[in-house]
């Protein structure tokens, strides 16, 4: 159990680590314009800030990856793995933390489902579902090199 504790933090870690540029670049990018008045948030972005967030919920995304992994593939070897199902799992994993933030704003608000703006939950959705799958992938490919 400790040992199984150990990999999924050291795959959260792994996942930070391959996020944390990736929120940097954004960062920097966002913040290179000003904001206008018809952004869906319209204030500076704070790069420190933002990259903090980024890398914690690219951490938290590997953890999640790393714990359903452990329930649905727990009796598999690395070379059964099948790499587009690690990414399947990667980008769910990946998508729990918006999920959850999405569900707490929609039943948190007193608005109907009606009006609510759908646009940006859909992008960080997707976002984290590419990065999530694309991270899956990736720790899967260096877990079968390193037993090598």
């Amino acid at each position: 159990m400790l040992r199984q504790f150990r990999a999924a933090l050291g795959i959260g870690l792994m996942w930070a680590v391959i996020w944390l540029p990736i929120g940097l670049a954004l960062a920097l990018y966002a913040a290179s314009f000003p904001p206008q008045p018809s952004d869906i948030i319209s204030r500076p972005v704070s790069v420190p800030w933002f990259v903090t967030v980024w890398t914690a919920w690219g951490g938290i995304s590997g953890t999640g990856f790393a714990i359903i992994l452990g329930f649905t593939e727990r009796r598999r070897s690395l070379s059964e793995l099948s790499l587009s199902r690690i990414a399947a799992w990667g980008a769910l994993g990946a998508m729990t933390v918006p999920t959850l933030l999405i569900l707490v704003e929609i039943l948190s608000t007193p608005l109907s489902l009606h009006f609510y703006d759908w646009r940006l939950p859909l992008v960080v959705l997707a976002v984290s579902a590419t990065l999530g799958g694309v991270c899956g992938a990736v720790t899967l490919t260096l877990a079968r090199h390193a037993t090598e």
